[in-house]
């Protein structure tokens, strides 16, 4: 049993830290990797217990998960039971799209509307950057797309439509 807590606990860190490279931080993605582990309802107090966290940081993060649509809860007496409802592939998803919609998109709009200002030299170098970050732009779209369709399919008919010549097949 020992071993197996331990391989819980150091997979359990490992997910959290790539969660946290995402932008959900490293507390959010332990809680949320506890209850993916889990698979199915705990109590605040229960992730407390697994986790090391206060009940405030318990709380804060459930709350911030319960608000992005990662985690949903139940209420048991005076006590809420909380589940995780998504994956890890919804998390890199939701970080994909949130480059999309709030940087790169913003990014190409404020190049496109104000590209005209600059003297000739500095447009050129700009129009290189604005073209850098609209293939950007559309290969994380591209990378969405791919997610949304295939994150449910079995691991060997995910690997085999992710062989490039399938990739041609998938359009924006």
């Amino acid at each position: 049993m020992r071993v197996e807590s331990c391989i819980a606990e150091d997979f359990i860190s490992m997910i959290s830290k790539l969660i946290s490279k995402l932008g959900l931080g490293e507390a959010v993605g332990k809680i949320f990797t506890s209850l993916l582990l889990h698979g199915g309802y705990l109590t605040q107090d229960e992730l407390t217990r697994l986790t090391g966290y206060s009940t405030g940081l318990i709380s804060s993060s459930l709350s911030f998960l319960e608000a992005i649509g990662l985690v949903t809860h139940k209420k048991k007496g005076r006590k809420k039971l909380y589940k995780a409802v998504r994956s890890i592939l919804d998390v890199l998803e939701r970080f994909f799209q949130e480059i999309v919609e709030r940087q790169l998109s913003s990014t190409i709009n404020y190049l496109r509307k104000n590209i005209s200002c600059l003297s000739e030299e500095h447009r050129k170098n700009m129009e290189k950057l604005l073209l850098e970050c609209e293939k950007a732009r559309l290969l994380l779209e591209l990378n969405i797309k791919c997610l949304r369709q295939m994150k449910a399919l079995p691991l060997k008919d995910f690997a085999e439509k992710i062989r490039f010549q399938d990739i041609q097949d998938i359009s924006i």
